[in-house]
């Protein structure tokens, strides 16, 4: 039997291969949204999550980001900051990198309109 799956940098195997566009607030669900909109067949997640949050319920916050840019079926993944949350988008964007995908991160506030 053959499998048909992906094969991840950091041993995890998915069976889908997205490519992520993950916002680091709420506040920057709508840019998110924008930007998976231009590129067909990209996964958009959004939350509600990112602002005015602090000690474990950031942190609580941070792990969960992360757990869904690490899932192995996503393949790379961008991240969307607003640029004045809590939830910083160049932490988050490091700690996917760190499973070995391509993993960039984006501000909102320092692109312009």
């Amino acid at each position: 039997m053959e499998f048909l799956g992906y094969e991840r940098s950091d041993g995890f195997i998915g069976v889908r291969n997205h490519i992520l566009i993950l916002p680091s607030t709420g506040c920057a669900n709508t840019v998110t949204i924008q930007i998976a909109n231009q590129i067909r067949g990209v996964l958009a997640v959004t939350h509600s999550q990112g602002c005015g949050q602090l000690g474990e319920d950031q942190e609580q916050t941070y792990r969960t980001l992360i757990g869904i840019g690490k899932n192995p079926n996503i393949a790379a993944c961008l991240v969307v900051g607003l640029g004045c949350e809590q939830v910083s988008a160049d932490k988050l964007a490091d700690n996917i990198a760190a499973t070995g995908k391509l993993t960039e991160s984006i501000i909102a506030l320092d692109e312009g309109e």
